[in-house]
């Protein structure tokens, strides 16, 4: 055929050429040959007649049985003629030369919208503007009664000025054609596609097909919105709406109406997420009633948006209003809490803590509330704030939406702490207070910086499921976290193995680290060193790999806490807590984890025996606690108390006792007089009181502290390991010897269970010294018990304690017993 001639398949475009070697379709000149497909080739041409360039579609040939979508196709494309639209590809002529029939169309010069999205990444706003002139192409076609059938961005033409062009309205594809060659390519080697090309033609190309067409229903206009919004889905959110890796699983996907959601954190506003779904709706009636309908809702939001960034700059006058006609929209944030934080939560909430009838209930209730209502308060002024931010054109819709997908997490977070909270277990109400005050600040909803690095890390997902699943498993996280708070460690422990299994199998690092950490922490708290240890190494590992820095800090901060309490690891806690330092110096200066981090170096300090730095960096953290904590804070209570415990080890007595009367008013102020965190300080008093000889006031501090305390904690706990050895110490003073020697024996007995060396190194000692005292028949056994007590000392690295110890020895040993010595132990 002439056509197929070298000259006709140049690239030149000459207008010029050689009369002698032009091809000629009717009145054009051919230029050149400009892509080909089912249908025919694409040429480009000359119109001679009217001077301008042309693409010239030249038909297949059609068959025997092919003579009605030949007449459907031509008359389309003659009513394409009597329309013309910025945003449509201008039919100029029809026309039939040498048996074959030919359409004239407007030349662009540019590319196709699917190479235009995949050049570079593009925001939702600049994908909004093409595909807003693309929706205009598709109305005019509609109100000239014209149906495309086959709208995908291969079919959308952009040009070198951003002008949008819709083509092939109609002509892609006939009634009778058959599949797409790129389901019949497949079909060769896929049985699935192979059955459903032998079913029978379909019009369209199935990745982008209404249901409607999947049934052999004629399509209209609604089912050219419905392509449109597939098309404009897979552009926002880099994945096709529907699953399926065959026509048959697409299909079906399709007809089900299984639209995947879109992912849970992404820059896209909301009300275009909605617009978009909507015009996904397998029913037609539930689209948009026509493409002008969806147009103009598009239009409506993106107008309200530009006049208020316009008004944004003027007179101060005309702000003002701008920011009373945003009010309104801003408001609501109180719905938004509605069933997590409101009224009648508050009101259940009271009532379960009261339910427990423990003594602290009430005022744990009231200041539990009030915590929870503060933080509530601050959420809802962060989202009024963001959005009223966004109507004054202060900040992007990007902004918006970042800060936005921040609170959410933070409603997600709070709601988790509120339903723990709301099962008022006895250990749930001690650290009640505690675990509201520790929620994450909203504070950080406000960072654009920091929220975006949060954001770029869901962004490198390549899996379209996995927003969906990380989301999912953050509110386990969360859950988690809440347990552990409220001091339920058992049950956050169990769930937080089963939370690391799903991280693992999700394969996203950050989750990953946050779900090592919690662990973690939980295993720190159980008491068990070793697995906390390498449990939180894998989370420092992990963290730092994803760069989730709020992580590293946290599990950073939380190991030196562990390799504190583990002598053989005072160097690698060291290291540890000389980069948590670095790291929080950077990102969060003043924070309350540097308290905790400074109370952990103490901590390691003491334990180092470096006592005169333990106590200097107590004193620095308390310093720096009061000025970024209210007076009354439980962790400027607990540093006050940390400190007097310090400088009583120290034996430095009265300044000891000082300090834990002041922690008792703090803690009595924060919590309340009968809670657990201030009685066990009143108890911590009289281990001072009894180690300086004040005995009554020993006898009275826990006479009004041990029974409620241990009530509360259970009197088997072993953390009051040292106060009942106390008080067993002033039962015998007070002549009741085998009531207190019972109960030296019992407090013994809970040291050697789980008490630290300071509290095992009391509970020995007192024990041999009343063993030797009143039972000579176990006097072999005081004896080893006082050795004991000796290498605890040693491990303290405490001389002064040693030196009693190993004088009570010697002198046993060597056969000048002396009494008992309960005091200066």
């Amino acid at each position: 055929m002439l056509l197929s001639t070298t000259n006709a398949d140049s690239p030149s475009d000459d207008t010029t050429a050689d009369p002698s070697e032009v091809v000629r379709i009717g009145r054009f000149v051919v230029l050149g040959r400009q892509g080909a497909g089912a249908m025919g080739v694409v040429y480009r041409a000359y119109d001679e007649a009217l001077d301008r360039k042309v693409a010239l579609k030249l038909l297949r040939a059609p068959g025997a049985d092919h003579s009605q979508a030949r007449a459907r196709l031509l008359r389309e494309a003659k009513a394409l003629a009597q329309l013309s639209h910025p945003n449509v590809v201008q039919v100029y002529d029809v026309g039939e030369w040498g048996g074959l029939d030919f359409i004239a169309l407007e030349f662009v010069q540019g590319q196709t919208l699917r190479t235009w999205l995949s050049e570079q990444a593009r925001s939702w706003s600049e994908i909004l503007q093409v595909f807003a002139q693309a929706g205009r192409g598709l109305a005019a076609a509609h109100a000239a009664g014209l149906v495309h059938r086959d709208f995908k961005p291969d079919n959308v033409l952009i040009d070198g000025q951003g002008r949008v062009f819709v083509a092939d309205f109609g002509l892609a594809r006939s009634a009778d054609s058959p599949l797409p060659e790129q389901i019949s390519m497949a079909s060769r080697s896929n049985p699935a596609l192979a059955k459903l090309t032998a079913m029978g033609s379909l019009i369209g190309t199935p990745k982008y097909m209404a249901p409607e067409q999947f049934m052999r229903i004629p399509a209209d206009a609604r089912s050219d919105q419905f392509s449109f919004c597939v098309a404009l889905y897979e552009a926002l959110f880099g994945r096709r709406p529907f699953v399926g890796e065959t026509v048959d699983e697409l299909r079906q996907s399709v007809l089900l109406g299984k639209v995947l959601p879109p992912p849970v954190l992404t820059m896209v506003p909301q009300w275009l997420q909605d617009l978009t779904m909507r015009g996904l709706a397998r029913d037609p009636t539930r689209r948009f009633p026509s493409m002008d309908a969806l147009l103009a809702e598009l239009d409506r939001v993106r107008g309200r948006r530009r006049m208020i960034a316009g008004l944004a700059g003027l007179a101060l006058g005309v702000a003002a209003f701008v920011f009373t006609q945003a009010a309104p929209v801003c408001q609501g944030a109180d719905d938004k809490l509605a069933g997590v934080w409101d009224a009648s939560r508050g009101r259940a909430l009271h009532e379960a803590f009261l339910a427990t009838d423990l003594p602290f209930a009430a005022q744990t209730s009231v200041l539990t509330r009030d915590a929870l209502d503060g933080y509530a308060a601050d959420w809802k002024a962060m989202h009024e704030e963001a959005c009223l931010a966004h109507h004054r054109g202060e900040q992007s819709d990007m902004v918006l939406d970042l800060r936005m997908s921040c609170l959410q997490r933070r409603r997600t977070e709070l709601a988790a702490r509120v339903d723990v909270l709301a099962e008022a277990e006895p250990s749930t109400l001690t650290y009640a207070v505690d675990a509201v005050r520790s929620l994450t600040p909203v504070a950080g909803c406000g960072d654009p910086i920091q929220l975006l690095d949060e954001w770029k890390r869901i962004d490198a997902l390549r899996d379209p499921t996995a927003p969906t699943r990380v989301e999912t498993l953050r509110l386990k996280l969360a859950h988690i976290d809440a347990l552990e708070r409220a001091g339920q460690i058992p049950r956050g422990l169990a769930l937080a193995e089963k939370a690391v299994r799903d991280a693992q199998a999700l394969d996203y690092q950050p989750v990953l680290a946050e779900a090592h950490l919690r662990r973690g922490s939980l295993l720190a708290e159980s008491g068990d060193t070793l697995a906390a240890e390498n449990e939180l190494w894998r989370a420092i590992v992990t963290a730092t790999r994803s760069d989730h820095e709020e992580v590293l800090a946290r599990a950073m901060v939380k190991e030196v806490y562990v390799l504190a309490h583990a002598a053989d690891s005072f160097e690698s806690a060291d290291r540890m807590a000389e980069r948590a330092g670095a790291l929080l110096d950077r990102i969060a200066p003043r924070s309350r984890l540097v308290g905790e981090l400074r109370n952990n170096l103490a901590v390691l300090r003491f334990q180092q025996g470096r006592h005169a730095e333990s106590e200097a960096l107590h004193q620095e953290n308390l310093q720096f606690r009061r000025s970024i904590l209210p007076p009354h804070d439980p962790e400027i209570a607990m540093t006050l108390c940390n400190l007097g415990v310090d400088l009583q080890e120290r034996r430095r007595f009265s300044e000891a006792g000082e300090l834990l009367r002041q922690s008792i008013d703090v803690f009595s102020d924060a919590v309340g007089e009968q809670h657990p965190h201030t009685l066990q300080t009143l108890a911590n008093l009289a281990l001072v009181q009894f180690d300086n000889g004040e005995y009554e006031r020993a006898r009275e501090s826990l006479a009004g502290s041990l029974d409620a305390w241990t009530t509360i904690i259970g009197h088997d706990n072993p953390i009051a390991a040292e106060q009942q050895c106390v008080a067993g110490l002033l039962d015998i003073r007070d002549g009741d010897v085998a009531g207190g020697l019972a109960r030296v024996q019992r407090a013994y007995e809970l040291g050697e269970r789980r008490g630290h060396s300071a509290a095992r190194y009391r509970t020995r000692l007192s024990y041999a010294q009343m063993l030797w005292e009143h039972a000579p028949d176990e006097r072999p056994r005081a004896l080893v018990l006082a050795h004991e007590a000796e290498h605890d000392a040693m491990v303290l690295r405490d001389d002064h304690r040693r030196r009693v110890a190993r004088e009570w020895l010697h002198a046993r040993e060597h056969g000048a017993a002396t009494g008992p010595k309960p005091a200066g132990l």
